[in-house]
């Protein structure tokens, strides 16, 4: 809450609505492509938008605020840390995915296009891309910038 990583999820159900609302009647007798094609697709962009934001600085804000010294001194391994770090990067990519596919659910039971399995299959694709750039992104806040780990990332 304090990265204000929910507010991606805000952002999302606006640029889904926004996006369905303008795309759709573009695209007469695609408008089902269109709206899960979108969907998808922002909720990779996001994805990647929140691990830029929170997961490229990760390390040096501890750096900079001067806690690593102090965790370090105690009985926590450097390796330790590191996987801390990730597995808490990686839990809030889940919990932001799983807000983000609720929500396109219900835009897609709202405007009667339905369900589909596969766009679990695609869901749970994305995520694990997710998981591997977010790898990345700790592993570049390691040893360079916050903004050469963005850059090196992205």
């Amino acid at each position: 809450l304090r990265e204000r990583i929910l507010y991606v999820a805000l952002l999302f159900v606006g640029v889904l609505v926004a996006g369905s609302c303008v795309l759709t009647p573009l695209a007469p007798g695609a408008q089902r492509k269109v709206v899960a094609d979108f969907g998808l697709a922002s909720i990779d962009v996001l994805g990647v938008l929140v691990i830029l934001l929170s997961g490229c600085g990760l390390v040096r804000r501890d750096i900079e605020r001067r806690s690593l010294e102090v965790l370090l001194c105690k009985p926590v391994s450097r390796f330790e840390y590191l996987m801390g770090k990730c597995l808490g990067l990686f839990s809030t990519l889940c919990a932001l995915v799983a807000v983000m596919t609720v929500l396109f659910f219900t835009l897609a039971l709202v405007s009667g296009f339905g369900w589909r399995i596969q766009f679990l299959w695609a869901i749970a694709a994305t995520l694990l891309e997710l998981l591997i750039v977010a790898s990345v992104a700790v592993l570049f806040s390691v040893v360079t910038s916050p903004m050469l780990a963005a850059f090196f990332t992205l």
